[in-house]
Formats: structure tokens, sequence, C-alpha cells
């Protein structure tokens, strides 16, 4: 697990399924945990030492009353980014949770993820282009097009390549506005690879 990882993170070794079933069994014995609880929980598997595994946990400890949340798991989610980053975990924290959260609050979009695409830290700026990743027919066109435009310049591979995922799945619903995108400006070659994967 440590080696796909190129290294970066120690793990224990726990596949998901099993993974899964350990979190069960502790959540059935002890419960979740609530609002301060839930972000404290987040901070220590997040932690310097903490193996990548308990990092995934919080996925699921997030999604669980996602509902009942706003910009407090928002604030959450910008602190998390930046700790112990790579794909794996800024792929769930921006889709999987701010995407949902910003879907039912759109006025907070311009607090978080317009002030993530210009960000210093380039997994910030991964956040932002992936945080519409779910919405389908709803995702802003412009907004999403914005982001892409802002990052074009960069030489980031794992820029490139959430610009050309985001513009794939936007492509199911929205084949043209897609096409015309990408034949109006120049745009790394990766980016319009797998943008153009459904065209």
């Amino acid at each position: 697990m440590s080696a796909y990882m190129k290294g970066h993170f120690r793990f224990f070794g726990v596949k998901s399924p099993e993974r899964k079933q350990v979190l069960k069994i502790h959540t059935d014995k002890y419960g979740w945990p609530e609002a301060e609880a839930l972000k404290s929980v987040c901070r220590l598997c997040f932690a310097e030492d903490a193996p990548r595994e308990l990092q995934y946990c919080t996925q699921a400890l997030l999604e669980r009353k996602i509902s009942l949340h706003g910009a407090d798991i928002l604030e959450l989610v910008e602190e998390l980014i930046p700790l112990h980053t790579w794909w794996d975990s800024v792929d769930f924290l921006s889709p999987a949770i701010a995407g949902r959260i910003l879907k039912r609050h759109p006025e907070l979009i311009s607090r978080f993820p317009d002030n993530w695409i210009g960000h210093s830290n380039f997994w910030f700026q991964r956040a932002a282009l992936l945080f519409q990743l779910k919405w389908k027919a709803d995702t802003d066109a412009e907004r999403l097009f914005t982001y892409v435009r802002a990052v074009a310049g960069t030489r980031e591979f794992f820029l490139h390549k959430a610009s050309g995922w985001a513009l794939r799945q936007y492509a199911k619903f929205e084949p043209e506005k897609v096409r015309a995108f990408i034949g109006q400006q120049p745009l790394p070659s990766l980016t319009v690879r797998e943008g153009s994967k459904y065209l």
C-alpha cells in the first residue's frame, strides 16, 4: 500500500472492506461522534504519525451526518487539505464532503473554492477543480471553465489531470459545452485528452 502511494505514507496494511468493518464494529459499540467531537476525531486521524487508513475513515465519519453541517465542516476540510496531502485525500475531501455541502449552501462557494483556486498550494487548487465533480447537470459551467483556465498555464500534473477529470464528468451531461470550451483556448494535452474521453 505504501509503495502504491510512492512511499509518502505509513499504512496499517488493512484493506478497504476490513477497514469499513472495523469502523462499523467501533461505531456500533460507541456511536458516531457529534459536532466538536467529530472535528477532534478527524484531526486525530490526520495527525502526523497517523497511518493512512485513519485518514480514509474520516470520509465515513464526515459523510454520516453531512446534512447537518455547513461552514463549520468546510472550515475543517480547509484545515485538513494541506495535511499529509496526496490525490487520495483531496479526492474525497473535495467532491465527497465539500462538494455536497456547497451544493446545499452555494453562498459559501465564494468563501471556499473561489479562494482555493488561487491558493499557492496546488492541492487547494485541485480541491477547487473537483468540488463539483458529482453535481452532474447542475455543474456551474462558467465557474468550472474559469477554474480550468486559471491552472492551464501551470506545469503541475495533478492539476492538469483534475481539470480533465472535471471536464470529462461534465461532458456526460453537456458534451457540446465542453467541446466548445476545449476548442476555444490552448489547454494542456493531458487536460484535453482526459476531458475529451466522452466526446
